[in-house]
């Protein structure tokens, strides 16, 4: 018995076939850090490739309007997880342009002028090294890039050891493609590196940099904190130079200052309780509960999913994650 050769078939537009993989939404999830050693004060450094290839169109209308969009998203998130860490930029274009972000700080004022020139990456690490190497802050450098080829690369060796050096993390999220000398870059320092598939993927790798990565270091830097006095009199503020009629006064040196966290003239970093809790977050991760459906969530009263494997108490799906991804702690313990 004959069969047709694959020429002589009917023509399939395989295509349009829609398959289970077409119809499901995409989605993306990162991997959750299950270690508990992590920094609790940080310092961020964002290294922006401002070269002329922001804006060309990878992500439509194209690279610049959706990184702005990304950061606008990232920095008051980082500061509501991290409110006692440091958020700066370099951007880089022919000259090196150096911010420090804070929670209300527009990202559009970074990145106003046209690209320019080609990505110089060595010139754009020695210029962050010399930023943020003198910080006593767990440091790490997050590069944001569009491009595949840079210029003025002599050796990579005299980065890695100047990082090792620095005790600095590097890590790299390349917007167009991988790049095997990004890549090394990032493995050698003990970093990571990523390559956004979208747009949407692109927000959540960066709003993962929001959580304070593992440190394996046995090497501590020990700060000192101060627990203000809040004041409602006139006086002068150290931060704005102008009386103002109320703030908080450091413990130390009666220096009074408008907002909390900040760091006193003296050195010491003046903070409130709140402030260490958001920063002390992600320290203590709350475990997974076990499977669990005999009976009733215990909020809401929906058929339970999970309980909890220190007071047994039961939960449904939805209270479980809630615990799990929002708040971290079991609503029913003591503790």
């Amino acid at each position: 018995m004959f069969t047709n050769f694959a020429w002589e078939e009917a023509y399939k537009r395989t295509w349009e076939i829609p398959t289970e993989k077409s119809t499901r939404k995409q989605s993306y999830t990162i991997k959750k850090d299950k270690e508990h050693r992590k920094g609790v004060i940080r310092h961020l450094h964002i290294i922006l490739d401002s070269s002329e290839r922001i804006d060309s169109d990878g992500f439509l209308p194209n690279y610049r309007i959706k990184i702005i969009e990304a950061l606008n998203l990232f920095i008051p998130h980082f500061f509501q997880e991290n409110p006692i860490s440091l958020l700066s930029f370099t951007v880089a274009r022919d000259t090196f342009d150096y911010f420090v972000a804070k929670e209300n700080f527009d990202p559009k004022e970074m990145l106003q002028k046209m690209g320019k020139g080609y990505f110089d990456l060595q010139e754009s690490l020695k210029e962050s090294f010399s930023k943020i190497g003198e910080s006593k802050y767990l440091k790490e450098i997050l590069i944001i890039t569009e491009s595949v080829s840079f210029r003025n690369i002599t050796s990579l060796q005299s980065i890695f050891d100047k990082s090792k050096q620095l005790s600095i993390k590097i890590n790299v999220i390349n917007l167009c493609a991988e790049v095997t000398l990004l890549k090394k870059l990032a493995e050698n320092t003990n970093g990571k590196y990523f390559v956004p598939l979208e747009f949407e993927h692109f927000k959540i790798i960066l709003l993962d940099f929001c959580k304070p990565s593992n440190i394996s270091t046995t090497i501590f830097n020990l700060l000192k904190f101060g627990f203000p006095t809040a004041v409602n009199e006139e006086s002068v503020c150290a931060c704005h130079l102008i009386v103002t009629d109320s703030g908080y006064v450091c413990p130390v040196c009666s220096t009074k200052y408008c907002n909390l966290p900040s760091e006193c003239i003296c050195g010491l970093v003046l903070v409130s309780l709140l402030n260490l809790y958001k920063s002390m977050y992600h320290h203590y991760l709350l475990t997974d509960f076990l499977l669990d459906t005999s009976g009733k969530c215990f909020v809401c009263s929906n058929l339970s999913h999970s309980k909890c494997t220190k007071c047994k108490t039961l939960f449904c799906k939805s209270c479980d994650e809630f615990m799990h991804e929002y708040i971290n702690f079991c609503i029913c313990c003591e503790k």
